[in-house]
């Protein structure tokens, strides 16, 4: 099954991983290995996420305070939002437009 990254979830992964960085040194990568990891259960188990709407599910990640939001479908699965805990529920709910 084909993985793909939305470009502003790219941005929110890339934003989040160097903040944590710069928090302390090692913590950006073990934030980019956690999301790497997640992201290979996804592909393995499309349906391991809670169903929030049509295609569309949250897994959450252990160890720090982000969801990853996808939109799975038969062939491919979209990376929507690397999305923080504290952000505005369902920001990213446009972005299902550029799918």
């Amino acid at each position: 099954m084909n993985i793909r990254l939305l470009s502003v979830a790219e941005t929110e992964f890339s934003d989040a991983a160097a903040y944590y960085e710069d928090i302390e040194q090692g913590l950006g990568d073990r934030f980019i290995d956690h999301i790497t990891s997640s992201v290979g259960i996804i592909e393995q188990h499309p349906f391991v996420g809670h169903l929030i709407e049509d295609r569309v599910r949250k897994l959450s990640l252990r160890n720090f305070p982000y969801n990853i939001i996808y939109h799975a479908s038969e062939n491919e699965i979209v990376i929507v939002a690397i999305a923080h805990h504290k952000r505005k529920p369902h920001y990213w709910r446009d972005r299902l437009l550029k799918i």
